[in-house]
């Protein structure tokens, strides 16, 4: 209620913010290596690299200008119901839709976790499995364990990560799957993170925005995306952020990562699309940080200027990193999408989505407390 204190997610970050910035994660494995020697150089030719770091297209503020205080008030005092009062629905996976016959199948496994069978390659996108989730400074608790664990997820062919964010790259998984000897393509300087992990150098392919990479018969393309990055305080911006467009044989697809509105969305749209499917972010976003999250309603602008076909939203119902209840941007999408008549598709947690046949919305949030 308003006017108690919050002690677990964000409020441990705010309250932790002066500290952590000088000591918080020194030595942790989890955070990684940074780019150095050979890589770095190659880092120094990119485009949206200004010398010192990444940079986005239009000029971005992590936290709007006027200082922390107003966020710290927010979180510590506000009375939304962050975290649902049960379980979300959720379904054990089929992993028969992954199989070499299928074409185009989706499955959420929880924020931007998301297993896709296109055109006879498997990708994860995003894989975060661990039921507590570190932040650059604190951490938080998932709502509930992924509907999938490491050790039952089928043959993957890749693994695209859209930045090196905490809630978007595991160091865990990325040992695990990396002693698989499944690929990652990755921005620009997550190159040394996974090396730090034991990620062998072979299996890393690293991309630059416009920059593509074949696997099987799909073509990644690392595309830009309005965002940041960062694994510690005193770290931002080292390494490149990007959002991840699938071209297959018979099918297109976009995944937007974590980004902010952006007119990268239209020269995707132009150069890539129609697409078969989107995955935008819907969760996370803030009045305070108004640039590096997509509000729903921004998402739906951005499927339109993609030229979706169908909107899948991600980065949401899963873990408390922003001041909105937890089923806010759900509600708000659905709003605004009937509004525009834009189409969604909204899973269940594990549900498998074939794509190329009519799927059929279930508002199941409306029966969550």
């Amino acid at each position: 209620m308003a006017g108690v204190i919050r002690l677990t997610g964000l409020t441990l970050v705010v309250l932790l913010v002066a500290a952590a910035a000088v000591v918080l994660r020194v030595g942790s494995p989890d955070v990684g290596a940074l780019p150095d020697g050979a890589l770095l150089s190659r880092l120094k030719q990119s485009p949206e690299y200004d010398g010192s770091e990444f940079v986005n297209l239009e000029r971005t503020h992590e936290v709007r200008e006027g200082g922390t205080w107003p966020i710290v008030k927010e979180y510590l005092f506000g009375n939304e119901q962050h975290r649902p009062s049960k379980p979300l629905p959720s379904v054990s996976v089929d992993l028969s839709a992954f199989q070499p016959d299928s074409t185009l199948a989706v499955c959420w496994l929880g924020h931007s976790s998301t297993l896709i069978r296109i055109d006879g390659v498997t990708l994860l996108l995003d894989p975060v499995f661990d039921e507590t989730v570190s932040l650059r400074v604190g951490h938080t608790d998932r709502f509930q364990p992924s509907p999938l664990s490491r050790d039952s997820l089928p043959h993957i062919d890749a693994v695209l990560i859209s930045h090196d964010h905490y809630d978007h790259l595991e160091r865990r998984t990325a040992e695990y799957l990396g002693r698989k000897g499944v690929k990652y393509i990755v921005p620009l300087g997550v190159r040394a993170e996974l090396r730090s992990w034991n990620v062998p150098d072979g299996q890393i392919f690293d991309l630059d925005w416009w920059e593509s990479v074949r696997v099987g018969n799909v073509e990644l393309v690392c595309t830009p995306a309005r965002h940041s990055s960062g694994r510690s305080l005193l770290r931002n911006n080292k390494t490149l952020w990007c959002s991840w467009t699938v071209l297959g044989l018979q099918h297109r697809l976009y995944h937007a990562g974590d980004t902010g509105p952006t007119k990268s969305f239209d020269d995707i749209g132009e150069r890539y699309g129609p697409f078969d499917l989107t995955l935008l972010p819907i969760g996370g976003y803030s009045d305070d940080w108004p640039d590096i999250h997509l509000t729903p309603e921004q998402a739906v602008d951005a499927e339109r200027a993609l030229r979706g076909k169908l909107l899948l939203p991600v980065h949401w119902g899963t873990l408390d990193v922003a001041f909105h209840s937890w089923d806010e941007p759900i509600r708000r999408l659905e709003k605004a999408a009937t509004t525009k008549q834009v189409a969604i598709v909204t899973s269940r947690l594990g549900e498998v989505v074939d794509i190329d046949r009519a799927t059929p919305t279930d508002p199941w949030w409306q029966r969550v407390e």
